[in-house]
């Protein structure tokens, strides 16, 4: 076999309940063990907050595996595909995410099956039990079972595991073992990098039809989002699939692109993005939910404990605890990094929610000096009724207003209306020498 291949389907929900090792490993789920020997040597590699939320940590992911090794046959478009479903896991991340991965390797001669089983793998909303059973049964139906025990509901349909989107996200790693062919030719290789990370048939030289991507399209799609560091392989990281394409790499390499880069780096992204999209979704609705009079005045007495107010407070914990500004010491985990972030679009969201947060801060700030104005204003005229109040009861006392103007009332009346119309021209002579 000239090609092998190692890939992760990727999904993820929200929890609802909090869960212990007995209830998971009762379903035959085992905690994630970890390798202190391991976590120190990444420590040297990555930053250590980093490290320590990748693997626990105060605030961290913690993972548990379901180990499988099944051999497993698919037939689409009337070609049989063998492949291997090697183990599934579910990382708990903070703010109640949950993120899962199916893990399946391959070995073929012909490219076409890497992209085939896995185009047809990804698409959860069009599942087939005459195709995708022996699927289902072995790997979706234990994913539903963990999706109870994490949010105490059945999923309605398999789309339930993938909370946005219709399609499972893919990381894949692929080696030729034949490192002679590899294209010489750039353009070539563009092109068969560009068929691998779309899952797109893989054509031969020169093989074009009215499906194929037009050039400036691929062009610009490599000059954005494809990684080139060695000769030996090239990466495209795309907003539904991350993939990785080697030519004679050793075994050790590609395992630290799957133990390291994807378990590390891609899985943080993908959190990152699956939380923001959430995030952005949670504010619209909490917008929209603004908008009635009794938020309103929800909002205006008490900010900081309006739903809005509870979003902007849990953002800021996620920018706290699960946002890293560098995660490496080293520039190859930075630069795929960086990489990872582009093609999932995750400044885009951020930069998105940012604006939200900020039109939304400008509101409440305006919203909170209006009240504010307007309580002040109460209070003054509070005072000054309090003042004239005051003063003729004083020349009551004094001058008592039965002796001079023959009635009480009257002279409370009398005097009230001669200082209001007093004031009445103090403020009216200062706002007109003002407009002057």
């Amino acid at each position: 076999m000239n090609h092998q291949q190692i890939a992760y389907l990727c999904g993820y929900f929200t929890r609802c309940n909090d869960i212990c090792d007995e209830q998971l490993s009762r379903q035959g789920w085992q905690r994630e063990q970890l390798d202190t020997d391991k976590i120190e040597g990444s420590k040297r590699v990555f930053y250590p907050e980093f490290v320590d939320f990748c693997y626990g940590g105060e605030v961290g992911c913690t993972a548990y595996t379901l180990p499988l090794n099944k051999q497993l046959a698919l037939e689409f478009r009337g070609q049989h595909y063998d492949y291997q479903l090697l183990e599934l896991a579910l990382y708990l991340m903070p703010q109640q995410m949950v993120l899962f991965s199916v893990k399946i390797s391959q070995e073929a001669d012909d490219l076409n099956a890497f992209t085939a089983t896995l185009f047809s793998l990804r698409a959860i909303d069009y599942y087939t039990p005459d195709v995708h059973q022996s699927f289902i049964d072995t790997a979706i139906n234990p994913l539903k079972t963990a999706y109870q025990l994490l949010t105490g509901s059945m999923p309605d349909s398999l789309s339930s595991l993938v909370e946005n989107g219709n399609k499972l996200r893919v990381y894949q790693v692929i080696n030729t073992t034949d490192a002679t062919l590899r294209p010489e030719d750039d353009e070539a290789r563009s092109m068969l990098l560009y068929q691998l990370g779309t899952l797109s048939k893989v054509t031969k030289d020169g093989e074009t039809d009215e499906y194929s991507v037009a050039e400036d399209y691929l062009k610009r799609i490599m000059d954005e989002n494809r990684i080139t560091v060695f000769r030996n392989w090239d990466a495209l990281a795309l907003m539904d699939t991350f993939t990785m394409h080697a030519y004679g790499l050793s075994p050790g390499i590609i395992d630290n692109w799957q133990g390291t880069y994807f378990r590390m780096i891609y899985l943080h992204a993908l959190f990152q993005k699956c939380y923001l999209f959430n995030l952005n979704a949670r504010f619209r609705q909490s917008l929209r939910k603004s908008l009635s009079p009794f938020a309103r005045l929800r909002g205006l007495l008490n900010v900081s404990n309006s739903e809005i107010g509870e979003l902007t407070e849990e953002y800021e914990q996620f920018e706290r605890w699960c946002c890293f500004h560098k995660i490496s010491y080293n520039f190859l985990p930075l630069e795929l990094n960086e990489a990872i972030d582009k093609g999932l679009e995750i400044g885009e969201e951020q930069e998105q929610l940012a604006g939200v947060l900020e039109k939304e801060k400008s509101r409440r700030d305006a919203a909170n000096d209006k009240m504010v104005n307007t309580l002040l204003f109460c209070l003054s005229i509070l005072t000054l009724a309090s003042a004239i109040w005051d003063l003729t009861c004083l020349l009551d006392q004094m001058y008592p207003y039965s002796d001079y103007l023959g009635s009480t009332i009257l002279g409370y009346r009398t005097v009230t209306l001669l200082v209001l119309l007093l004031l009445g021209g103090v403020l009216y002579l200062l706002f007109h020498r003002k407009k002057k």
